[in-house]
């Protein structure tokens, strides 16, 4: 009899052990892919900032625009504190210390006026928070095609050129990006939005086919 019931605590023991490692690895993983999906909406607000004040810059009535800018910086931090929390990496907590640095100077600009001047620095600023976000995806060997990303760098590589701001070379990086969406998406909307990117400037239009790409689930 105590023989059997030792090997049942035995059996208990290795089943309690086995489900703790396996909670354990779970909650690693989901760890690791939440870092990637905020990180990944991190690549998306260092276009949509740009994308925002480039509007905002072609037409200063928009002032609804300071207040979407407002709200995100404070994403932005939400975020950052999200993959601080979730993330023990000497080489990760690094790029953030770097990221919220340049999300600082951000928020400096958007207290000024606007100006051609800051146009380039957001510009500038916001390649820089992509680039940080793409070291912590790389870190992690996360790489996929996040659709609201890649519009929202069309929108902003279009209104650029548009504006003259190093318009050869945004206009070079603005092909790479409809040829690289044609490949992932066929949508109608799409289509209406690039056919309207090849011919001539008409950013209100523009503004809410990407709102509308944007928002479509079936793309995203």
């Amino acid at each position: 009899m105590w023989s059997f019931t030792n090997n049942m605590f035995s059996i208990n023991k290795f089943l309690i052990g086995s489900f703790v490692i396996f909670v354990t690895l779970s909650d690693a993983n989901a760890t690791q892919t939440d870092i990637a999906k905020v990180t990944e909406n991190v690549k998306f607000i260092s276009q949509n900032i740009a994308n925002e004040y480039l509007y905002l810059y072609n037409d200063s009535k928009k002032t609804y625009i300071k207040d979407m800018l407002q709200n995100d910086i404070k994403k932005l931090e939400d975020d950052y504190r999200i993959i601080a929390r979730n993330s023990n990496d000497s080489d990760i907590k690094n790029v953030l210390d770097f990221l919220s640095y340049n999300k600082d100077q951000i928020k400096e600009i958007l207290e000024d006026e606007i100006s051609k001047e800051n146009v380039s620095t957001i510009l500038d600023l916001s390649n820089t928070l992509l680039e940080g976000a793409n070291q912590i995806l790389s870190i992690k060997n996360h790489d996929t095609f996040d659709a609201k990303f890649h519009i929202m760098k069309i929108s902003k590589l279009y209104m650029a050129t548009k504006l003259n701001y190093d318009k050869e070379e945004n206009q070079n990086l603005l092909n790479e990006e409809i040829k690289l969406f044609d490949e992932h998406v066929t949508d109608s909307s799409w289509l209406t939005l690039k056919d309207i990117l090849d011919r001539t400037f008409v950013p209100n239009i523009v503004y809410m086919l990407v709102k509308n790409i944007k928002n479509t689930s079936s793309l995203i």
